[in-house]
Protein backbone atom coordinates (compact mmCIF):
# COMPACT_ATOMS: atom_id res chain seq x y z
CA UNK A 1 0.00 0.00 0.00
CA UNK A 2 1.02 3.60 -0.59
CA UNK A 3 1.08 6.60 1.83
CA UNK A 4 -1.36 8.25 -0.44
CA UNK A 5 -4.42 5.25 -0.38
CA UNK A 6 -4.03 6.42 3.82
CA UNK A 7 -4.45 9.65 2.83
CA UNK A 8 -6.97 9.17 0.38
CA UNK A 9 -9.24 8.07 3.22
CA UNK A 10 -8.32 11.03 5.46
CA UNK A 11 -9.59 13.40 3.38
CA UNK A 12 -12.85 11.31 2.58
CA UNK A 13 -13.24 12.00 6.40
CA UNK A 14 -11.69 15.70 6.30
CA UNK A 15 -11.54 17.10 2.96
CA UNK A 16 -8.37 19.90 2.64
CA UNK A 17 -10.96 22.17 1.35
CA UNK A 18 -12.67 21.98 5.33
CA UNK A 19 -9.12 23.97 7.00
CA UNK A 20 -8.67 26.91 8.13
CA UNK A 21 -7.42 29.52 5.11
CA UNK A 22 -3.77 29.05 4.90
CA UNK A 23 -3.22 26.26 7.26
CA UNK A 24 -1.36 23.78 5.71
CA UNK A 25 -2.44 20.33 5.70
CA UNK A 26 -1.07 17.25 3.29
CA UNK A 27 2.35 15.39 2.88
CA UNK A 28 5.13 17.61 4.78
CA UNK A 29 7.88 15.18 4.23
CA UNK A 30 8.04 12.55 1.93
CA UNK A 31 5.17 11.71 -0.63
CA UNK A 32 2.47 9.83 -1.30
CA UNK A 33 4.46 7.38 -3.39
CA UNK A 34 5.85 6.24 0.03
CA UNK A 35 5.07 2.52 0.78
CA UNK A 36 3.46 1.83 3.84
CA UNK A 37 4.03 -0.88 6.36
CA UNK A 38 2.26 1.06 9.00
CA UNK A 39 0.97 4.05 10.39
CA UNK A 40 1.58 6.06 13.69
CA UNK A 41 -0.88 8.74 14.58
CA UNK A 42 0.19 11.64 16.51
CA UNK A 43 -0.44 14.73 18.07
CA UNK A 44 3.46 15.67 17.20
CA UNK A 45 6.48 14.29 15.50
CA UNK A 46 8.94 14.06 18.11
CA UNK A 47 12.38 12.47 17.27
CA UNK A 48 11.03 9.94 20.10
CA UNK A 49 8.01 9.12 18.32
CA UNK A 50 10.05 8.71 15.23
CA UNK A 51 12.32 6.52 16.70
CA UNK A 52 9.35 4.30 18.09
CA UNK A 53 8.31 4.78 14.40
CA UNK A 54 11.46 2.94 13.11
CA UNK A 55 11.62 0.74 15.90
CA UNK A 56 7.97 -0.46 15.02
CA UNK A 57 8.77 -0.30 11.20
CA UNK A 58 6.10 2.17 10.29
CA UNK A 59 6.65 3.96 7.30
CA UNK A 60 3.77 6.54 7.65
CA UNK A 61 3.24 9.27 10.39
CA UNK A 62 0.12 10.96 10.10
CA UNK A 63 0.76 14.20 12.69
CA UNK A 64 -1.52 16.87 13.74
CA UNK A 65 0.80 19.17 14.66
CA UNK A 66 4.04 21.06 12.48
CA UNK A 67 6.58 18.78 12.14
CA UNK A 68 9.74 20.81 11.97
CA UNK A 69 10.84 23.82 13.88
CA UNK A 70 10.32 26.46 11.06
CA UNK A 71 11.89 29.87 10.85
CA UNK A 72 9.43 31.96 12.30
CA UNK A 73 11.38 35.45 10.97
CA UNK A 74 10.97 37.16 14.57
CA UNK A 75 12.05 40.75 14.98
CA UNK A 76 12.72 40.02 18.33
CA UNK A 77 15.85 37.85 17.71
CA UNK A 78 17.74 36.18 15.54
CA UNK A 79 17.44 31.92 14.92
CA UNK A 80 18.45 29.50 12.16
CA UNK A 81 17.05 28.58 8.73
CA UNK A 82 14.29 25.53 9.23
CA UNK A 83 16.69 23.56 7.07
CA UNK A 84 20.05 24.36 9.62
CA UNK A 85 17.84 24.32 13.06
CA UNK A 86 20.15 21.31 14.86
CA UNK A 87 16.90 19.43 16.40
CA UNK A 88 15.36 19.69 12.31
CA UNK A 89 18.68 18.06 10.95
CA UNK A 90 18.43 15.20 13.74
CA UNK A 91 14.70 14.29 12.63
CA UNK A 92 15.34 14.47 8.44
CA UNK A 93 18.60 12.18 9.22
CA UNK A 94 15.68 9.82 10.46
CA UNK A 95 13.64 9.85 8.53
CA UNK A 96 15.54 9.91 5.28
CA UNK A 97 17.31 6.82 6.73
CA UNK A 98 14.27 4.91 7.04
CA UNK A 99 11.78 6.10 4.88
CA UNK A 100 9.46 7.68 6.67
CA UNK A 101 6.71 9.66 5.04
CA UNK A 102 4.60 12.56 7.21
CA UNK A 103 1.74 13.67 6.26
CA UNK A 104 -0.28 15.87 8.41
CA UNK A 105 -4.38 16.60 9.28
CA UNK A 106 -4.57 19.95 11.22
CA UNK A 107 -7.38 22.23 11.07
CA UNK A 108 -9.43 19.92 8.71
CA UNK A 109 -9.29 17.28 11.51
CA UNK A 110 -10.56 19.82 13.88
CA UNK A 111 -13.47 20.27 12.65
CA UNK A 112 -14.95 17.07 11.56
CA UNK A 113 -18.18 15.58 13.33
CA UNK A 114 -18.24 13.75 16.23
CA UNK A 115 -14.58 12.42 15.84
CA UNK A 116 -12.50 15.49 15.38
CA UNK A 117 -10.50 17.04 17.84
CA UNK A 118 -13.16 20.22 18.75
CA UNK A 119 -16.58 17.63 19.26
CA UNK A 120 -14.01 14.46 20.72
CA UNK A 121 -13.06 17.22 23.53
CA UNK A 122 -16.19 18.35 24.73
CA UNK A 123 -17.42 14.55 24.73
CA UNK A 124 -13.93 13.10 26.62
CA UNK A 125 -14.83 15.88 29.59
CA UNK A 126 -18.39 14.79 29.94
CA UNK A 127 -20.50 17.62 27.65
CA UNK A 128 -22.98 16.36 25.60
CA UNK A 129 -25.98 19.27 25.19
CA UNK A 130 -24.25 21.52 23.09
CA UNK A 131 -26.14 25.07 22.53
CA UNK A 132 -24.19 26.60 20.45
CA UNK A 133 -21.35 26.65 18.52
CA UNK A 134 -18.76 28.50 16.26
CA UNK A 135 -15.91 26.95 13.75
CA UNK A 136 -14.04 25.29 16.68
CA UNK A 137 -15.50 26.68 19.79
CA UNK A 138 -18.52 25.13 21.66
CA UNK A 139 -20.58 25.43 24.53
CA UNK A 140 -22.67 23.01 26.07
CA UNK A 141 -25.50 23.55 29.01
CA UNK A 142 -24.67 21.48 31.93
CA UNK A 143 -26.12 20.86 35.33
CA UNK A 144 -25.31 24.10 37.66
CA UNK A 145 -21.94 23.47 39.62
CA UNK A 146 -19.09 25.74 41.00
CA UNK A 147 -16.10 26.28 38.89
CA UNK A 148 -14.25 24.00 41.32
CA UNK A 149 -16.38 21.60 40.51
CA UNK A 150 -16.21 21.68 36.77
CA UNK A 151 -12.21 21.90 37.38
CA UNK A 152 -12.42 18.59 39.38
CA UNK A 153 -14.68 16.87 36.80
CA UNK A 154 -12.20 18.08 34.17
CA UNK A 155 -9.09 17.03 36.18
CA UNK A 156 -10.30 13.79 36.52
CA UNK A 157 -11.65 13.18 32.97
CA UNK A 158 -8.54 14.44 31.49
CA UNK A 159 -6.22 11.90 34.35
CA UNK A 160 -4.76 15.09 35.45
CA UNK A 161 -3.07 16.08 38.88
CA UNK A 162 -3.20 19.67 38.85
CA UNK A 163 -4.93 22.21 36.65
CA UNK A 164 -5.37 25.88 35.99
CA UNK A 165 -8.00 28.00 36.67
CA UNK A 166 -8.61 31.70 35.97
CA UNK A 167 -11.67 33.11 37.78
CA UNK A 168 -13.89 32.62 41.11
CA UNK A 169 -14.14 29.13 42.46
CA UNK A 170 -17.16 29.78 43.77
CA UNK A 171 -19.18 31.09 41.11
CA UNK A 172 -22.12 28.57 39.78
CA UNK A 173 -21.94 28.13 36.18
CA UNK A 174 -24.11 26.51 33.37
CA UNK A 175 -22.86 27.59 30.08
CA UNK A 176 -19.75 25.85 29.33
CA UNK A 177 -17.38 26.99 26.28
CA UNK A 178 -14.94 24.66 24.85
CA UNK A 179 -11.55 25.54 22.62
CA UNK A 180 -8.89 22.79 22.35
CA UNK A 181 -5.68 23.13 21.31
CA UNK A 182 -3.54 25.91 20.97
CA UNK A 183 -6.99 28.30 20.79
CA UNK A 184 -6.44 30.22 23.71
CA UNK A 185 -2.63 31.30 21.90
CA UNK A 186 -5.21 34.02 20.60
CA UNK A 187 -6.19 36.49 23.28
CA UNK A 188 -8.83 38.05 21.59
CA UNK A 189 -10.67 34.16 21.68
CA UNK A 190 -12.28 34.60 24.92
CA UNK A 191 -14.69 37.48 22.58
CA UNK A 192 -16.25 34.82 20.57
CA UNK A 193 -16.39 32.26 23.58
CA UNK A 194 -18.30 34.88 24.99
CA UNK A 195 -20.29 35.71 22.19
CA UNK A 196 -21.94 32.08 22.29
CA UNK A 197 -22.74 32.43 25.76
CA UNK A 198 -20.01 30.90 27.49
CA UNK A 199 -19.49 31.55 31.25
CA UNK A 200 -16.35 29.46 31.51
CA UNK A 201 -14.64 27.89 29.21
CA UNK A 202 -12.72 24.40 29.00
CA UNK A 203 -9.29 25.57 26.94
CA UNK A 204 -6.41 23.47 25.75
CA UNK A 205 -3.49 26.16 26.34
CA UNK A 206 -3.08 29.78 26.92
CA UNK A 207 -1.10 32.64 26.84
CA UNK A 208 -1.28 34.97 29.84
CA UNK A 209 -2.79 37.83 28.16
CA UNK A 210 -6.32 35.20 26.88
CA UNK A 211 -6.59 34.57 30.76
CA UNK A 212 -6.55 38.33 31.59
CA UNK A 213 -9.06 39.60 28.47
CA UNK A 214 -11.40 36.74 29.95
CA UNK A 215 -11.31 37.91 33.46
CA UNK A 216 -12.30 41.49 31.80
CA UNK A 217 -14.73 39.95 30.44
CA UNK A 218 -16.19 38.23 33.33
CA UNK A 219 -15.07 34.49 31.45
CA UNK A 220 -13.64 31.65 33.65
CA UNK A 221 -11.33 29.98 32.06
CA UNK A 222 -10.02 26.24 32.55
CA UNK A 223 -6.54 25.49 31.25
CA UNK A 224 -6.01 21.68 30.36
CA UNK A 225 -2.75 20.94 27.71
CA UNK A 226 -2.16 21.72 24.11
CA UNK A 227 -1.77 18.11 24.01
CA UNK A 228 -3.92 16.63 25.87
CA UNK A 229 -7.26 18.40 24.46
CA UNK A 230 -6.29 16.93 21.17
CA UNK A 231 -5.32 13.57 21.97
CA UNK A 232 -8.96 12.14 22.12
CA UNK A 233 -9.70 13.56 18.20
CA UNK A 234 -6.27 11.78 17.11
CA UNK A 235 -7.00 8.51 18.97
CA UNK A 236 -10.09 8.47 16.78
CA UNK A 237 -8.35 9.29 14.15
CA UNK A 238 -6.56 6.45 14.38
CA UNK A 239 -8.83 4.20 15.37
CA UNK A 240 -10.86 4.88 12.11
CA UNK A 241 -7.85 4.57 10.08
CA UNK A 242 -7.20 1.25 11.34
CA UNK A 243 -10.93 0.04 10.54
CA UNK A 244 -11.10 0.77 7.12
CA UNK A 245 -7.40 -0.48 6.27
CA UNK A 246 -7.53 -3.20 9.26
CA UNK A 247 -4.70 -5.17 7.17
CA UNK A 248 -2.76 -2.42 7.85
CA UNK A 249 -0.91 -1.64 10.86
CA UNK A 250 -2.07 1.49 12.58
CA UNK A 251 -2.06 2.74 16.36
CA UNK A 252 -1.97 5.87 18.38
CA UNK A 253 0.82 7.22 19.62
CA UNK A 254 1.33 9.85 22.65
CA UNK A 255 3.65 12.22 22.12
CA UNK A 256 3.75 13.15 26.16
CA UNK A 257 4.36 16.03 27.81
CA UNK A 258 7.31 17.79 28.05
CA UNK A 259 7.24 19.35 30.97
CA UNK A 260 6.33 18.87 35.21
CA UNK A 261 4.49 20.13 37.87
CA UNK A 262 7.78 20.94 40.23
CA UNK A 263 6.57 22.52 43.99
CA UNK A 264 8.13 22.84 47.54
CA UNK A 265 5.45 21.65 50.31
CA UNK A 266 5.33 24.01 53.57
CA UNK A 267 7.41 21.47 55.26
CA UNK A 268 9.72 19.26 53.71
CA UNK A 269 11.73 18.51 50.79
CA UNK A 270 11.40 19.82 46.67
CA UNK A 271 8.96 17.51 45.74
CA UNK A 272 8.73 16.95 41.55
CA UNK A 273 5.91 15.05 39.73
CA UNK A 274 5.88 14.77 35.76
Amino acid sequence: MKAGDVATYIEELAPLETAVDGDVNGFMFGDENCRVQGVFVCWSPTREVIRQAITSRASMIVCHEIPFFYHSSSPWFEERRTETKEANLERFKLLLQHGICIYRAHSNWDVVPVHGNSDAFGAAIGFSKEVARGKLSRVYEIAPMRLHELADQVKQRMGMERIRVVGDLSNVVTKVGTACGGLGQFFNYPEELVALGAETAVMGEMLDHTMRHALELNLALIETSHIGSENFGLSNLAKLVRERLPDLGVAFIDSGNPWAWVWRPVRGDLCRRS
